[in-house]
């Protein structure tokens, strides 16, 4: 049978109308859902939580009055069992939960900052920038003035999302909208570069490659002589990609200009050169001693005209 003594609380005691919270139960038993309750009328709030052993979070919704929760906890055949203790959470003072949140530059290259805009803020209400993934604090709190105000990001590495936490004293409640700024990196020049046949014959064609490519850059390969472009980008996978030289009549060296969206073009740090050297007769005739056989039975492939010194 589930356990009626676990502890159950409130994470925030006092919201402000319209703002929400969680009501947390304290070593949650492995096998056991549970679920939030409205007191009185015992009205089911969200969907069931399954323990897990430690503490779970059971999201109260938006609240517009005082609310005392209770919680049911449901183990399989076992009789179901209300929590013995519960929690009241106090809905007190008013501050809009809906205020305009934007980006002020997105995307932006990895190490770059930008802005977070809050429109319309309020009078004795504080605001403070957080990130959404922990709730941690982004620089100091912002008093409202009535107008918009600005919050500095800091320099970031990666996409991330931020959410804005609004205080007045009474209640604390986190604004509705969220803001997610993109960060594109910055392509790597210390990609390893190498080619895929070397050295060729006069008209030949080879690839050079880039190891370890980047997600969401381009590859370029040009003509190291005048950076000139040599068909079209490649983009990266996260491995190894070919960039098709084309016909090579001479030997060249290549180089690998890499793009990524905001971040400026970066030329990989090496280059590849294609050794040209002598020639091949590609118009060789090629045949079969046999045009049928039966299965299991082996024949020959002739190469006719052979030239002297080449291996087939």
């Amino acid at each position: 049978n589930p356990d009626p003594s676990l502890a159950v609380a409130a994470d925030s005691p006092t919201v402000c109308e319209g703002g929400s919270t969680s009501i947390t139960v304290a070593l949650s038993e492995i096998g056991v859902n549970y679920q939030l309750r409205t007191e009185p009328g015992n009205i089911d709030v969200g969907a069931p939580v399954a323990g897990t052993g430690g503490t779970i979070s059971l999201p109260t919704g938006p609240l517009m009055a005082t609310t005392t929760f209770n919680v049911l906890a449901v183990a399989g055949v076992c009789t179901d069992v209300e929590l013995t203790a519960q929690a009241t959470v106090t809905v007190t003072g008013v501050i809009d939960p809906t205020l305009a949140v934007s980006v002020q530059d997105t995307p932006i290259c990895a190490g770059a900052s930008t802005n977070i805009q809050l429109a319309n803020s309020s009078n004795a209400v504080t605001y403070q920038l957080r990130h959404d993934a922990d709730d941690s604090p982004v620089g100091p709190a912002i008093p409202g003035n009535g107008l918009a105000i600005n919050f500095p990001t800091g320099n970031l590495v990666s996409t991330t999302t931020f959410n804005i936490l609004a205080n007045n004293t009474v209640c604390i409640i986190e604004l509705n909208n969220l803001a997610t700024v993109v960060v594109d990196a910055a392509p790597d020049p210390g990609l390893t570069v190498g080619t895929t046949l070397n050295p060729l014959c006069v008209s030949g064609i080879s690839a050079v490659t880039v190891a370890a490519s980047q997600l969401g850059e381009s590859y370029q390969l040009r003509n190291d002589g005048d950076d000139s472009n040599v068909g079209a980008a490649v983009v990266g996978t996260g491995g190894l990609i070919n960039l098709p030289t084309g016909v090579v009549n001479a030997t060249t060296t290549f180089n690998v200009l890499a793009s990524s969206g905001v971040c400026s073009s970066v030329e990989l740090t090496q280059v590849a050169t294609v050794t040209v050297s002598g020639s091949l007769d590609a118009t060789l005739q090629v045949t079969s001693s046999a045009g049928t056989i039966c299965g299991g039975a082996s024949t020959f492939i002739q190469v006719l005209l052979s030239e002297n010194g080449v291996s087939y």
